[in-house]
C-alpha cells in the first residue's frame, strides 16, 4: 500500500475482517494486520493428507439469514458463501445413553420429534410440558421485554417453569455449547435473543468449504477493493497522541500512520496491552479488569480438546451427534471435574456429555472420496503433563458409542484451549471471549467505541444476540452502521 491508509486493522479474526471489507467496498483504504500466519482467528483450518480440517469451530447458527448473510450482501457478493443446513432429513442427533433420538431444536425438530426425545429421557408428562412451555415462551417474547431479563441468571428464570433436574441438565447443555457458561452465569435475556435469532431463521448449518472459507472471502473483497491484508506482522503498540489514535507500531519496530484504528485483539488486550492504562480512564480500565471469559476456564483447569478423525471409510451417517445421560449425570460430572484438578480422566464414561460435528457429511468435498472426517469436542485440563491420557479417554468413548470409528481410524489430530491462547494471546484462555453472562450484555455489553479518539473495538468481546463468529460478525456490522 503506497498510502498510509484510511483505517489500520488489528486482527484478521471475523470482526477484523468483516469490517475491513465492508469498509473497502465503500472505498476506503484498508490495511488489516495479522500476527498469525494464518487468517481467520478460530474460524480458520488447515488441509492435510486431501482432508480439510476446522481447528477449532464447527457449526454456525444463523448463516446467510445471519451477520454472514447481511455482510456479503452489503458487499454485493451473496453467493460467495455457500452452506449446509441442517433439515428434518438430516439433522443432529441427541444420544440419551446409548440411544439416539432427534435432538430437541424446534429449528429442525417437529412437536412430535421433541415430545419422543423428552419421553427418552423418562420425563413425566407435565415435565414435558414445561419444556415445551419454556421453548414457546422463549419464541413469542417480545424483544424489547428481554433486555428486563438481562441481568437475571438464566438458571433463575428457568425455576418459574420446572425444578426437574433432568430438564434443567438439557438447559445447562444448550448454555455450555452455545454461550461457554453455565446456568448460573448465563443472562436470560441475551438468551433469549439468542435462541429467537436461531429458532426463528431456523438456518443452523455449516460453510460449504470449511470454516476457513469464510474469512478467505471476506479477505479477498478486502484486496479487490485495493486493501491489503497481511500475515505474520505482529503489533507491538498502538500510537496515542492527546487522547486519540495515530497510528501502530510493529514488532519490528516500523510505525504505521492511520486516523482511525480497528482492534479485534479483544477488548482487554487492546487497551491494557496495546494501549496502555496511562491513555485510558481509571474507571474504564477497573471496569474491564471486571470482565469475565467464563468461570470454567478463569477459576478452575477445565479446558478443552478437540480431536479432529481422518476415516479409511464413512461411519456416522448424522452430520452432527451429542450425547446426554439419563441417571448419574450429577456424580459423573463430579467425577470428571477431579480428575480435570488431578489431570487424571476417570474411569468410565458415566456423566459423559459430548458434541460431534461430523463435517464431511455436512460437505463431502472436506474428505477424499470415501474418506471421513469426524470432530470430537471433549472436556480436559487447562494444561496436561499427559494429553495422551485424555486422548485415550475421550477416543475410549467415542469407540464405545461408534465401535467401527476405531476400526476405520487412519489418524487423529488434536488441538486445546492451551493452543487457542497461544493463538489468540488472549490476557486469559478462552473459548468464545467476553461471555454472555449477567452484567455482560444488554446496556452492559462492552462497546464497539474507546476512550481514546478514533481507536475501535470488534470481534466477539464486543458483539451480542448470537453465538460465537457471529458474535464477531455482528460487531462489524454494527461498527460499518456506526462509522458510515
Amino acid at each position: 500500500m503506497k498510502q498510509d491508509p484510511d483505517v489500520l486493522i488489528i486482527g484478521a479474526g471475523i470482526g477484523g475482517l468483516g469490517i475491513g471489507a465492508l469498509l473497502a467496498h465503500q472505498g476506503r483504504r484498508v490495511l488489516v494486520l495479522e500476527h498469525n500466519p494464518f487468517l481467520g482467528g478460530r474460524c480458520t483450518g488447515y488441509e492435510k493428507q486431501g482432508f480439510v480440517i476446522d481447528t477449532f469451530v464447527h457449526m454456525i447458527g444463523r448463516c446467510e439469514k445471519g451477520p454472514f448473510g447481511e455482510i456479503m450482501k452489503r458487499v454485493e457478493r451473496p453467493d460467495a458463501l455457500r452452506w449446509w443446513h441442517a433439515t428434518p432429513d438430516q439433522r443432529p442427533l441427541m444420544f440419551i445413553d446409548d440411544e439416539p433420538y432427534p435432538y430437541p431444536d424446534a429449528s429442525f425438530s417437529t412437536r412430535e420429534d421433541l415430545i419422543k426425545t423428552y419421553r427418552g429421557f423418562g420425563l413425566r408428562e407435565e415435565d414435558i410440558q414445561a419444556a415445551l412451555t419454556i421453548q414457546d415462551t422463549i419464541l413469542e417474547m417480545e424483544y424489547e421485554q428481554t433486555f428486563a431479563l438481562d441481568d437475571v441468571p438464566y438458571s433463575h428464570w428457568l425455576k418459574q417453569f420446572t425444578t426437574n433436574s433432568t430438564l434443567l441438565a438439557l438447559e445447562h447443555q444448550k448454555t455450555l455449547l452455545l454461550f461457554v457458561t453455565t446456568l448460573k452465569e448465563a443472562s436470560t435475556g441475551e438468551f433469549i435473543r439468542m435462541m429467537q435469532n436461531c429458532q426463528k431463521d431456523a438456518n443452523i448449518g455449516y460453510p460449504k468449504g470449511g470454516c476457513i472459507r469464510i474469512p478467505t472471502v471476506l479477505a479477498q473483497v478486502i484486496t479487490d477493493h485495493g486493501g491489503e491484508v497481511r500475515t505474520s506482522v505482529p503489533v507491538e503498540r498502538i500510537l496515542v497522541e492527546k487522547g486519540g489514535v495515530k497510528g501502530v507500531r510493529l514488532a519490528s519496530g516500523q510505525e504505521v500512520s492511520a486516523p482511525l484504528v480497528i482492534s479485534n485483539s479483544g477488548i482487554r488486550e487492546t487497551a491494557l496491552r496495546l494501549v496502555g492504562e496511562e491513555h485510558l480512564p481509571k474507571a474504564y480500565v477497573e471496569r474491564l479488569r471486571m470482565l469475565t471469559t467464563g468461570r470454567l476456564v478463569e477459576q478452575t483447569p477445565m479446558g478443552m480438546i478437540y480431536l479432529k478423525l481422518a476415516l479409511d471409510e464413512p461411519v456416522i451417517e448424522s452430520p452432527l451427534i451429542l450425547r446426554n445421560v439419563k441417571e448419574g449425570a450429577f456424580q459423573g460430572s463430579i467425577e470428571l471435574m477431579q480428575g480435570l484438578f488431578e489431570d487424571k480422566p476417570p474411569q468410565g464414561y458415566k456423566g459423559i456429555n459430548s458434541f460431534i460435528p461430523v463435517t464431511s457429511v455436512m460437505d463431502p468435498d472436506l474428505a477424499p472420496p470415501g474418506r471421513q472426517l469426524v470432530n470430537f469436542y471433549g472436556l480436559a485440563p487447562l494444561n496436561s503433563k499427559n494429553w495422551q491420557a485424555w486422548i485415550d479417554y475421550h477416543l475410549g468413548f467415542l469407540f464405545n458409542l461408534y465401535p467401527e470409528v476405531q476400526r476405520h481410524m487412519m489418524w487423529y489430530d488434536f488441538s486445546t484451549l492451551d493452543r487457542i491462547n497461544h493463538f489468540s494471546r488472549r490476557l486469559y484462555p478462552d473459548i468464545i471471549g467476553i461471555v454472555q453472562s449477567v452484567g455482560q450484555t444488554g446496556k452492559n455489553r462492552p462497546s464497539l467505541v474507546t476512550p481514546v479518539e478514533g481507536l475501535y473495538l470488534v470481534g466477539s468481546d464486543v458483539g451480542q444476540g448470537n453465538i460465537g463468529t457471529e458474535l464477531a460478525a455482528e460487531s462489524a456490522l454494527r461498527l460499518a452502521d456506526l462509522l458510515l
